[in-house]
């Protein structure tokens, strides 16, 4: 295929706290996936917001690996457009949402930050290949978990 849409595409990218998990009871190392669309044009080009993409997109999971149940939320890409949707919408409507809604998610990113495991993800990071390294390395910087 040289040139297509997708979306929800969703990627590991490391591991978090260690849960009982409220669904199945079980505990376990969270495991944390990514979510954004992708554009096939020879290789992928990974992107979130309004272009083909699901609501979903741009979201940082943190989920049960034994019954996928768990939370998500926005990750830093995600937010800065959609901050800039708020924002141009206020501008025509006379509202201050944007700042609001900047702070907040920025506070739910840091959270995120802080329940990410640097441990237990950069020892699986080391052990997958050169270009699944650089591949995660980008995507991590991209929702705002870490720079490892």
């Amino acid at each position: 295929m040289v040139g297509g849409w997708g979306t929800g595409f969703r990627d590991f990218v490391g591991y978090g706290e260690r849960i009982k998990c409220s669904n199945c009871n079980n505990n376990v190392i969270e495991h944390i996936y990514v979510t954004y669309s992708y554009e096939m044009f020879i290789v992928k080009w990974r992107h979130m917001g309004d272009r083909g993409s699901e609501k979903g997109d741009g979201y940082i999971q943190f989920l049960c690996p034994t019954c996928l149940h768990g939370f998500q939320i926005m990750g830093l890409e995600a937010v800065v457009m959609a901050k800039n949707n708020i924002a141009k919408y206020s501008a025509k409507h006379d509202t201050g949402k944007a700042d609001t809604f900047a702070i907040d998610a920025q506070r739910k990113i840091l959270a995120a930050v802080d329940r990410f495991d640097i441990q237990a993800t950069k020892s699986w990071f080391n052990s997958i290949g050169f270009m699944s390294k650089r591949s995660a390395k980008k995507t991590l910087e991209r929702f705002g978990l870490i720079d490892i």
